[in-house]
């Protein structure tokens, strides 16, 4: 499952480069910004109070 994953990433890199002159980087700064904070703010949303009973 490792291997698949790591597979999937090399990938997606590849198309990245193949497709660098055709991506609007500038557009997508947002969503990529979004994308990365996403895992901590969910993370601080779920994580158990420390101040409640």
């Amino acid at each position: 499952m490792a291997l698949a994953a790591l597979l999937l990433a090399a990938n997606n890199l590849v198309k990245v480069f193949a497709h660098r002159a055709t991506l609007p980087f500038h557009k997508a700064a947002v969503v990529i910004v979004l994308v990365a904070r996403a895992p901590s703010w969910g993370r601080s949303c779920s994580s158990p109070s420390r101040n409640g009973p």
